[in-house]
């Protein structure tokens, strides 16, 4: 499988690929864009003092005070903890799933189109329009990942992966983090190779075609929103052509 090289993302400095540390770190796009509510609205972080996170009051760590067994459950594993509240005094019993990374790729064609698939999905027992994503195997490197999800599910290969942004998509329940990844110049370059458990259909959309798609409800997986969020705080402007 090949990842590709970073050639082309010579004449697009924000979206260079750091080959030390498999990360695109660009400096904060001099605008960001809020919203279609506030589409009016912008905010200017190189004019505006940030409250970072360090700034805010918080409230304190819950101390664990009983671990349970892990009970695997297949696709993740569930374990029952006690924890007490600080403020309350009151202790709880919670249940933490402990499930394996994700990452999930947007895939651009040089023609500026995104890869997307079709698939149905178990949990709403309906078919969704994502980009490619799956779990990460033991030990390996989310970069690599996100190249190998994007030709098992649609035979496409690229250039090197750039990271956009990493999540934690339920906090509250769950332990693990689900990276974005932007890999330029894709091109059909195989055929999928789909896991057993997974029925895929292939399609290329225009970029500028994706807020729409979002805006309309035909885009709902919330992984693949925050990619797309990822993309446009890249400061790329991809959204915008």
């Amino acid at each position: 499988m090949r990842a590709g090289t970073a050639s082309a993302s010579a004449n697009r400095p924000e979206l260079q690929f750091n080959a030390a540390t498999s990360k695109n770190l660009p400096e904060a796009p001099a605008y960001v864009y809020l919203g279609a509510s506030v589409s009016t609205r912008w905010w200017n972080p190189k004019m505006s003092r940030i409250k970072t996170p360090e700034t805010w009051p918080k409230p304190q760590v819950w101390p664990t005070l009983e671990v349970g067994e892990t009970l695997s459950r297949g696709v993740f594993s569930v374990q029952d903890v006690v924890r007490r509240s600080p403020r309350t005094g009151r202790t709880g019993r919670y249940q933490v799933l402990h499930i394996p990374d994700w990452a999930n790729v947007i895939a651009l064609t040089p023609d500026d189109e995104v890869v997307l698939v079709s698939q149905y999905r178990h949990g709403l027992d309906v078919v969704t329009h994502e980009i490619p994503g799956g779990v990460l195997e033991p030990g390996e490197d989310p970069a690599s990942g996100a190249a190998r999800e994007l030709v098992e599910e649609t035979g496409y290969t690229g250039e090197l992966p750039v990271h956009l942004g990493t999540v934690h998509p339920n906090p509250a329940i769950q332990d693990n983090a689900c990276s974005t990844w932007l890999i330029t110049e894709a091109r059909k370059t195989t055929e999928p190779t789909p896991d057993e458990g997974e029925d895929l259909t292939v399609v290329t959309v225009p970029i500028s075609q994706i807020p729409a798609l979002l805006r309309q409800g035909h885009i709902t997986h919330s992984l693949v929103v925050a990619a797309f969020h990822w993309l446009e705080l890249a400061g790329s402007g991809a959204l915008a052509r």
